[in-house]
């Protein structure tokens, strides 16, 4: 781990510390683990966090005068989706010993890894001497940790729109699924995207985040519906059926293979595209039984 050196004085380890991240979602909640297996793009993920600190001694150990002003950042980046915004800023009073952090993450931002970085940062430093730091912003302390979203769903860009104005002739359908094939060895971020309804009732009930068994249907239904296009799309292409399984690939191709092979792990795509053709009840049967569709 790469260890940021500064030309300033910044607080030893025990002055600021972080309980780690809990993550809240409609699959469960608890401490954010490595990985998180129940999550798919569908998800919107509420994050917490408290920072315990002294402000006052904090201040005192970067040699800057108490009157000095500071505050908590968070910035959350998924490299699948190849985003970093901020998502937290909590200004710091003085005497501040603990500072709790919350935010909403939505699905479609994420995919893959995501990691989030919590800095303490000078907003208005006013040093004591040459040790303090001078320039606003200054980073003083920062804390990482990192979650694998698990599942091939949340590794492409999903976004919402009211399908009565940009898609009228789709106006009652509740989703959009894109794939270009033209190129199979392109990156299967650009080739790939979901896009949601959000005039329809049940979507924007799944966007907002509500709870019930009627959203939670709807998601397992997209996500089977998504899994189905996708495995279609990739029996018909024949570099994704003269394919061995990459799970580091990237491409349209390898990911294609790799979620054949997640539904059919033991047999060959070809074989597959036979059933597909000669006894499609049973290529069916096998999908939905895979997306556990009642």
């Amino acid at each position: 781990m790469k260890i940021p050196v500064v030309p300033y004085s910044t607080p030893p380890a025990e002055l600021v510390t972080c309980t780690g991240w809990w993550y809240h979602t409609s699959h469960g909640d608890g401490p954010l683990p490595d990985a998180l297996a129940q999550w798919d793009y569908l998800t919107r993920m509420t994050l917490s966090a408290t920072v315990a600190l002294n402000l006052p001694r904090v201040l005192r150990s970067c040699r800057l005068r108490p009157g000095s002003s500071a505050a908590l950042v968070v910035t959350a980046a998924s490299d699948h989706t190849r985003t970093e915004r901020r998502t937290a800023l909590v200004p710091l009073h003085p005497g501040t010993l603990q500072a709790p952090i919350q935010f909403d993450l939505d699905g479609a931002e994420l995919g893959g890894r995501l990691t989030l970085t919590t800095l303490l940062v000078a907003t208005d430093p006013d040093p004591v001497d040459d040790l303090g730091a001078t320039e606003p912003g200054s980073i003083l302390w920062r804390h990482q940790q990192h979650t694998r979203l698990q599942g091939h769903s949340g590794q492409f860009p999903t976004d919402a729109e009211d399908f009565g104005i940009t898609r009228p002739h789709l106006q009652h359908a509740g989703w959009v699924l894109r794939v270009d094939t033209s190129d199979p060895e392109t990156a299967f971020l650009q080739a790939v995207r979901l896009t949601l309804n959000s005039s329809n009732r049940r979507v924007a009930a799944l966007l907002g985040g509500e709870q019930g068994s009627e959203v939670e249907n709807l998601g397992r239904l997209i996500d089977w519906d998504v899994t189905r296009q996708l495995v279609t799309c990739g029996l018909d292409l024949e570099e994704v059926v003269a394919a061995d399984v990459d799970t580091e690939g990237t491409s349209l191709a390898a990911v294609l293979r790799n979620m054949v092979a997640a539904v059919w792990p033991s047999t060959s795509p070809a074989t597959v595209r036979e059933w597909r053709s000669s006894d499609p009840e049973r290529f069916e049967a096998h999908l939905l039984n895979h997306g556990r569709i009642p």
